[in-house]
């Protein structure tokens, strides 16, 4: 049996961002400030792990730190940081990808040379190599026909990598769209591999174990029991699944949390599974 949630426990403590401890990048969800500041009195390490690629994780931390969510210099992981870091891995120097700006120049500084599908064909491409590949991620600028001329990469047989599966997060009105629903476009239209690099993939829990570095004990907190919930499995952590702002019912299928609650300012109690 599941013993009562204890903050005490931990010596690190992951949150997610959208759904979590704020929306729409500017908005604190109530509670959430007051339960961060109680993991800073315990002396418990903070990391904010989120799949959005819109912003850079610098200018995510700013807005944290104007909304009086974070404190200067606690760490701001995202896909595109795990996507540029896995790329670079992978001897990968060259990408056509639909993408947001914000993504667009964290590849580029990591000497990664970005190109949008529209002005390339397949021969200008190139043929496939090691060193190519394609990326897809949420983003405003994306259109039917940007993902069709990546989709004609893609079934080239150049590999694709995508930021997350997200349908899409919680922000203040309404649901945001995420990479999956690009996603959901480019397989209506073509059926090709891909790979995810947002949350919950190995390759992302590996980029939040860096930056938790000796950090004991450790628990994650988020809205999506398929991204947040699924992370902390691959850490090894105890996960936290609020489901307040969550646009999905917990689904036995997935993995399941160790506990539940609506938001951070909720007392959490241990998951028993589903009626």
């Amino acid at each position: 049996m599941t013993a009562p949630f204890d903050l005490d426990r931990y010596d690190a403590c992951v949150f997610d961002l959208d759904g979590t401890v704020w929306l729409g990048a500017r908005h604190p969800i109530p509670g959430a400030a007051g339960f961060l500041d109680r993991c800073r009195d315990r002396g418990i390490a903070i990391v904010y792990a989120t799949n959005s690629t819109v912003h850079a994780p610098d200018a995510l931390s700013q807005r944290l730190v104007e909304a009086g969510l974070a404190r200067p210099g606690e760490p701001v992981v995202t896909s595109g940081v795990v996507m540029a870091r896995t790329l670079r891995q992978r001897g990968i120097v060259r990408v056509a990808g639909v993408l947001p700006h914000a993504l667009a120049r964290t590849l580029t500084d990591t000497g990664i040379e970005v190109e949008a599908p529209d002005d390339i064909s397949p021969d200008d491409f190139g043929t496939v190599a090691p060193d190519r590949a394609l990326v897809l991620a949420a983003s405003r600028d994306a259109t039917i026909g940007s993902i069709e001329r990546l989709g004609r990469l893609a079934a080239a047989g150049h590999p694709v990598y995508v930021s997350s599966k997200d349908a899409g997060f919680p922000i203040p009105g309404g649901i945001e769209p995420g990479g999956g629903v690009l996603l959901a476009a480019l397989r209506a239209m073509y059926d090709v591999p891909v790979t995810v690099l947002g949350k919950p993939s190995p390759e992302y829990a590996a980029v939040v174990r860096d930056v938790i570095g000796g950090a004991g004990r450790t628990a994650m907190f988020g809205d999506s029991q398929r991204a947040d919930i699924g992370t902390a499995h691959h850490l090894g952590a105890d996960a936290i699944l609020l489901t307040g702002l969550s646009v999905r019912p917990i689904d036995p299928a997935l993995p399941d949390p160790t506990y539940v609650g609506t938001t951070l300012a909720d007392a959490f109690r241990p998951y028993e599974g589903t009626p």
